[in-house]
């Protein structure tokens, strides 16, 4: 995957323990003036994008959880089927059993006809780029959904969903304000949230509570973690209170074995030693869903590290820390929803066993068969065309048989 690119994007702030941190991650647009597909939604009745929020129904908690997923394997919602890290009775972090979302209805949106956003940011089209997410949050806040791409209007009817998760970190870097401004605009109180910011919290409960004075936060990238490093380096410039610490990334090439994973982590210690200064490495942020896959790997080489010997001497120790840490994006933001339903009483608390509905989009019917490649997806060329503020749908979303 191609390293993602930074054009102009504003720093802005958001709130962080109680900190004022600025970032350039989820918050990358918080000052620019509304782009056209929210004009439409909040404001132009004749528009297909149009929302009328005031009939948005009264938040409660049999309202599902959306997720914007961008894989087929659905890793953001797997985490949160999967997560067990709180209290159901009391609410506070410690593992009772029973799964965190236990009868939580879900939405998944399959954005794939869309995908690779990296590609709107290569072909310097991030302002499509923000309108592709701002639509997929539409269609999740909606009532409606397509059942086949061939109807003009859509007729199936499904629940709007009590809070959004843009599970991708170009899709949260680049469009989650949008959304945010929206929903702000038509006093709409629906919670949304990415990966980048739950992830830059994570780090910093880390970095507050370490009992170092100064360490390094590692960032494993295969190609979005310039993201996560950019956001976590901004702690620095507005957080007077917190230990010394510096952001090393570790490249990594696709597809991921233990090697390689190996192999990396190795070479990240070694720049640590490398360093006038040996700050032990104190957090390494797993910066996609496949490398959430070698989590056992990745503790098992900290481990040999911290124990290797040469003559007598563990060379290594003193350059991990002795409370260091994973960090997985997905297990951050799951954890944030849960305290966010949670705290507005919408959890659904519901014995019975999860609904999932899987949702994705397609081309719409009345794009030309020129423009669709062999297997009928939309071509590359033709996705990186699209002008803004149009009113045709060349996508559609329909419900997964």
């Amino acid at each position: 995957m191609k390293r993602i690119k930074f054009w102009g994007l504003i720093i802005s702030s958001f709130i962080l323990s109680g900190i004022v941190f600025s970032s350039c991650s989820e918050q990358a647009f918080e000052n620019h003036d509304t782009i056209p597909i929210v004009q439409k939604a909040l404001y132009d009745t004749t528009s297909v994008y149009y929302s009328n929020f005031g009939k948005f129904p009264y938040q409660n908690d049999t309202l599902p959880i959306g997720i914007i997923e961008f894989d087929t394997i659905n890793p953001m919602a797997l985490t949160l089927l999967q997560l067990e890290r709180f209290n159901n009775i009391t609410g506070k972090e410690g593992d009772d059993h029973i799964p965190d979302f236990a009868g939580e209805k879900f939405q998944l949106l399959q954005d794939l006809e869309n995908y690779p956003y990296n590609d709107y940011l290569d072909a310097d089209r991030e302002d499509y780029l923000r309108e592709i997410v701002v639509k997929n949050a539409l269609f999740l806040l909606s009532d409606k959904y397509y059942i086949h791409s061939s109807d003009k209007v859509a007729k199936g009817v499904k629940s709007p969903c009590k809070i959004i998760i843009v599970s991708s970190p170009i899709a949260s870097a680049y469009g989650l304000s949008d959304i945010r401004q929206m929903l702000r605009i038509a006093k709409l109180d629906v919670k949304v949230l990415g990966v980048i910011e739950p992830t830059v919290r994570g780090v910093y409960n880390e970095i507050k509570n370490s009992k170092s004075d100064s360490l390094t936060i590692g960032i494993l990238d295969t190609g979005e973690g310039v993201l996560f490093e950019r956001a976590i380096s901004d702690i620095k410039k507005k957080a007077k209170d917190v230990k010394s610490f510096s952001t090393l990334s570790g490249t990594i090439k696709e597809p991921l074995t233990d090697s390689l994973i190996r192999e990396s982590i190795v070479s990240m210690i070694d720049s640590i030693e490398s360093l006038p200064t040996q700050m032990p490495l104190k957090c390494l942020v797993l910066s996609s869903w496949e490398q959430a896959l070698f989590s056992s790997t990745i503790i098992s080489v900290i481990e040999e590290l911290k124990s290797h010997t040469v003559n007598g001497r563990k060379i290594y120790a003193h350059l991990i820390d002795k409370d260091f840490k994973l960090i997985i994006p997905f297990e951050c933001t799951a954890k944030e929803c849960y305290n966010y339903l949670r705290n507005d009483n919408l959890l659904a608390f519901n014995p019975n066993d999860n609904q999932i509905e899987v949702f994705k989009s397609v081309p719409n019917y009345t794009v030309d068969t020129e423009y669709l490649d062999s297997e009928g997806f939309l071509t590359s060329e033709f996705k990186l065309s699209r002008e803004v503020g149009k009113e045709e749908e060349t996508t559609v979303i329909v419900k997964e048989k």
